[in-house]
Parts: C-alpha cells; structure tokens; sequence
C-alpha cells in the first residue's frame, strides 16, 4: 500500500465516493459533491488528503485538516476510509501512524474523528487507538407516507398569533438586496450556539456565500426563515441525500437568542416538513447533539432515534 497526496482527479473522487457510499450506503456523497466542497472549502485552515494505491488501484483514502465549525488550535480532525476488500490489513493503523507523524511537529496534541456509534469495525478501531466518546449526536428519521402533519397544526398557529411569518431565502433575495449579509449574521449566530466540541469559527461572509448559499445541494427554496417584521429571527434550510430528493436532510434549524422559547423552532419544524411532503419526499433526515432541545423537538414530531453520529478524540502529545 502506497499513500499518495491527491490530485483531484475524476477516478479519485469517484473512487472516493464508491468507497463511501459502500460504507455507508444511507449518507450516500457523489463525486461532484466531494470536487464542489474541495473548491468551495476556505483556505484558512490546514487541509491534507491522501489517497491509498495497492496495485494501481485505489483502495482508500484520508483527510485530515482542522475545522471551522469545532475549531481547537492543538486538534485536527480526520477520517480515514478503506474499501472493505482490503480492510483488516492494518493500513487503517498506518494512515493513522502517518496523519500523528504529520501534525505532531505542528503542534498539534488531538486527533478528533467521526463514526457511527453501531458500525462495529470503526468502533473496534476507535477502541484499539485509545479514542475516548467526546459527543454524541443521534441520528433521527420522519417516513412522510401517511404522515398527518394537521395534528400539530396548533404548533404554527401560536407562533403565527405572534406576528411571526414565514418566507423563502429566495423570495427575501427577490425583495432585499442586503439579505445575504443579514444570513451569514443570523447563520454564524445559530452556528455559534450549535453544541460542538470545540470553538465555532465563524467564515467570512465571502466564505459563508461560497459554501453555504452558492452550494449546489443547497435548497434555497427549502431554507425557509421566520421573520418579525423586517427582523429575521430564526430559519431551517435543507439539502437533498440522493438524487431524486426523497431523502431530505435538515442541515440547520435554530432561533435568533432573543427569540428562542416562544416555539419559533417548533413552527419552523413544522413548516420544514410541509415543504418536505410538498415536495414529494419520503424522508426527513436530521442529526443533533443528544442534549440540544432540537432532538426532542424532532421526537415530539415523530422523528424516530436512529444509531448516532459520534466525535472521538484521542491524545497524541508526547
């Protein structure tokens, strides 16, 4: 096995993808989505990926890189991935070995990476490294056939009572040419709030236009805001999990802070899910840290607890 710095080329994200998607066939990544994040992700922060060769064949892949969304100035995030043919043969141990022999002479003392908490292979690797569970955040889905959103009809209509409206980023780019900029405020506040182990850095607005709202699998008629008056005080936005958009993903739902418990995030829950079955989704897809009221308001409307999604950190300081 032989690890090569990337190239980013056509066979390398489609192998990528194929690798992916094989491990976890219901968070399914194409290979256009891997190029787009690859020109849209900001330069600010350290970012390396290799690709594993056996053969002339690509059998594997690693990112490591720190994070603007759980920034920590000693800690990368990580993930390696090997086609399950060649699993078990310790190159998992050795991009490990390899990622430590990278950043420990920047200064780096943790290594942070992600796995789903019932996928037993990643589980025994986490254990055997002496990675310890830092957050959990569950994973939870809504069928849409025969859903009967009316019995939370009361839900919206309280919040309506409020003076609360509810409109489209698309219809608010139509009307206000400043609405980008109010976005990426209200964006990076939500985001700062959001539980996450380590230190939101929020992106630039230039950033923020980049990877947020010029993204390809960005809904820009599913990210609905609620609205007090002129104010924009919460919102939900959403992007597709396959290509026929059957399966929907919420990416973000939260309340500006001098908003929040006046069941703004219920309605816009609510609102997110009429938009779903409006558009012919089967599915609702969402995550959250087990402790964010988010989780049970997703329960409260019949999302059902699915095996998290969990951060594992381990010390590499010698």
């Amino acid at each position: 096995m032989e690890l090569k710095p990337a190239q980013r080329t056509d066979a390398e994200y489609a192998a990528m993808a194929a690798i992916w998607n094989a491990q976890y066939p219901h968070y399914p990544e194409t290979a256009d989505e891997y190029r787009d994040w690859d020109g849209r992700r900001s330069d600010r922060f350290p970012h390396t990926r290799l690709i594993l060769w056996e053969e002339g064949e690509i059998i594997g892949y690693t990112t490591f890189m720190q994070s603007h969304w759980c920034y920590d100035a000693k800690r990368f995030h990580f993930t390696i991935q090997i086609a399950k043919p060649h699993r078990r043969k310790g190159y998992g141990t050795r991009c490990l070995l390899h990622i430590i022999s990278e950043v420990r002479p920047l200064g780096i003392e943790r290594l942070m990476t992600d796995a789903v908490e019932d996928h037993e292979e990643s589980q025994a690797f986490l254990s055997k490294h002496g990675f310890q569970l830092v957050q959990r955040n569950p994973v939870s889905e809504l069928p849409l056939e025969g859903y009967d959103l009316r019995r939370h009809d009361e839900t919206l209509e309280r919040v309506l009572a409020q003076g609360i409206r509810f409109v489209t980023s698309d219809e608010l780019a139509a009307k206000d040419p400043d609405i980008l900029k109010r976005l990426h405020q209200l964006s990076c506040e939500l985001e700062a709030d959001t539980p996450q182990p380590g230190e939101y850095q929020p992106p630039s607005f230039e950033e923020w236009v980049r990877m947020r709202w010029e993204s390809p699998t960005t809904l820009r008629d599913g990210w609905l805001v609620a609205m007090d008056g002129d104010k924009l005080v919460g919102f939900t936005l959403y992007s597709p999990r396959d290509k026929e958009g059957k399966r929907l993903s919420v990416e973000m739902t939260g309340t500006a802070r001098g908003y929040r418990r006046r069941g703004i995030a219920s309605a816009l829950k609510y609102k997110a899910i009429e938009y779903a079955m409006e558009r012919g989704a089967e599915v609702v897809v969402t995550d959250n840290e087990q402790n964010n009221p988010m989780f049970s308001i997703n329960l409260a409307f019949g999302f059902e607890a699915k095996p998290a999604w969990a951060s594992y950190e381990m010390t590499i300081a010698e």
